[in-house]
């Protein structure tokens, strides 16, 4: 829907514009037209529903169209302004395209130059969203493969809803051990699978990843694998993720696909049978990341959820601990920090139930020794406080994990759990902070417009800034600004 806000004071031309628009033009999409006769009721409108387009009066009683344009701005909304007017004028055209007038209509209303107005308002609409689209690509593939959560990456649920429409996710992954096919319609390939996904590249780990969407897990008829090995000439390793119905949990289902993958290197054919009854990557880290008096109880729980019975084999006992140290390899591996040494040795078969829990209570309460030394704490410090000077110094840019990354020469998986374990947030949560911080400045010492301030404090748009302003104060920046004036 494209929605039309009209403001003139008069009701002839507020009503016959109106008319014109909903019963003459017959374009081919669908419009919504609101009024107004003032620009105080214009604002309220402005404030409470979505507006694309104003025609606006430039002469009008009390206040004028440039006034209203200028509150627009001052209250980080973005329609598009075009100016009703019955003199050119030379200084409104000036002032106009100082504001960010998109074009002026001479009145009485020509027809087709209305049309021609309104036809060009929504491409430029439907352009900003296929932008904002692309853009999101970046955000939620850093989402999958890392901890951050959407509301740290400000995904509006509306650009999710347009991405993935449906309510249930998985997480589909090809990976190759020699080179990679060249990329092509690889989304197209799992058309007959699901009704949408979409296709991330990484290179680094040589996998093609799919995000697939659809109304139930009962509507798969048919295997993702077959469509895969017919579309690639390459061998690769294949998985498929658990289901969920929330976008939220798509970095546990990317974990999900990952540990598929690592089984099927680890135990070939095999990997299907061995992975079905052995830990599971999250039961692992519940595990690790107990605390040390806890160890043996939460061992002690995982065992009896695996149903390992006291009569099993040695042979079943070392499949149990074999699968352990793997799952801790792989979370190790994945998060890009440096494996424990006890990690990489073979380990000697248990003979009993006894010994097998043994085994697995030493086996982490020395990879939680190991992951010490490793760490060097002081170590850890210096590269937090090397990035928080770094984020102080570009916040202004539009930094991503990988920018971080390369500053410190370690990888972004590293950067992201490193990053929470010394100060409890993400290195996004810092970067909106130090930009709030700077714009707080700028909105109480400036009469600069919110689009400027977004600009200079490193944000594409004003929604953008309105949106995370909000978050972070409780208050839009108008509110702000109007607070510590004077």
């Amino acid at each position: 829907m494209f929605h039309i806000l009209i403001v003139d004071d008069e009701p002839i031309i507020l009503n016959g514009c109106r008319m014109m628009i909903t019963e003459l033009l017959e374009l081919d999409f669908q419009v919504s037209v609101s009024t107004a006769q003032s620009v105080s009721a214009a604002e309220k409108i402005l404030l409470e529903q979505p507006v694309d387009l104003v025609l606006a009066d430039i002469r009008m009683p009390v206040r004028d169209g440039f006034d209203l344009i200028r509150f627009a701005g001052e209250n980080a909304l973005t329609p598009d302004f075009v100016i009703l007017t019955s003199h050119a004028s030379f200084d409104y055209a000036q002032k106009g395209i100082r504001l960010g007038v998109r074009d002026f209509i001479l009145k009485p209303i020509n027809e087709e130059q209305l049309r021609a107005v309104i036809t060009a308002s929504r491409a430029r609409k439907e352009q900003r969203e296929q932008a904002l689209l692309k853009s999101r690509y970046h955000d939620i593939l850093t989402m999958l493969r890392y901890d951050i959560t959407p509301g740290e990456l400000m995904l509006e649920s509306k650009t999710v809803a347009a991405l993935f429409p449906l309510p249930w996710f998985q997480v589909i992954a090809v990976q190759f051990a020699a080179e990679m096919p060249q990329e092509k319609d690889y989304p197209g390939i799992l058309d007959n699978y699901c009704p949408v996904s979409h296709a991330f590249v990484l290179r680094d780990v040589q996998q093609f990843i799919w995000i697939c969407n659809f109304n139930s897990p009962a509507e798969l008829s048919v295997k993702a694998e077959p469509l895969l090995r017919d579309a690639f000439h390459a061998p690769f390793l294949f998985a498929s993720s658990m289901y969920t119905d929330l976008f939220d949990n798509l970095h546990s289902l990317y974990v999900n696909v990952q540990q598929k993958l690592f089984y099927s290197r680890v135990f070939g054919e095999n990997a299907s049978a061995v992975s079905a009854s052995l830990f599971s990557y999250q039961d692992c880290l519940a595990v690790l990341f107990s605390e040390r008096e806890e160890t043996e109880r939460a061992v002690s729980t995982l065992l009896r959820r695996l149903s390992v019975r006291r009569d099993d084999t040695p042979q079943a006992f070392s499949m149990i601990l074999e699968s352990f140290r793997q799952n801790l390899v792989l979370y190790y591996t994945n998060s890009q920090l440096t494996v424990p040494e006890k990690l990489q040795e073979t380990l000697p078969v248990p003979a009993s139930y006894a010994e097998l829990k043994q085994a697995v209570i030493r086996l982490t309460d020395t990879v939680r020794e190991q992951t010490r030394d490793n760490r060097k704490e002081d170590g850890d410090r210096q590269v937090i406080s090397h990035l928080l000077k770094y984020i102080r110094t570009h916040y202004r840019e539009d930094l991503s994990l990988d920018d971080l990354a390369k500053a410190v020469g370690l990888q972004p998986g590293y950067i992201c759990t490193l990053f929470r374990s010394q100060t409890g947030n993400s290195f996004l949560t810092f970067l909106h902070q130090e930009r709030i911080r700077e714009a707080k400045q700028l909105l109480e010492s400036t009469d600069d417009t919110m689009e400027v301030i977004a600009g200079k404090v490193g944000y594409n748009s004003t929604t953008q800034f309105n949106r995370v302003f909000r978050k972070y104060t409780q208050m839009t920046p108008a509110e702000y600004r109007k607070s510590h004036s004077g």
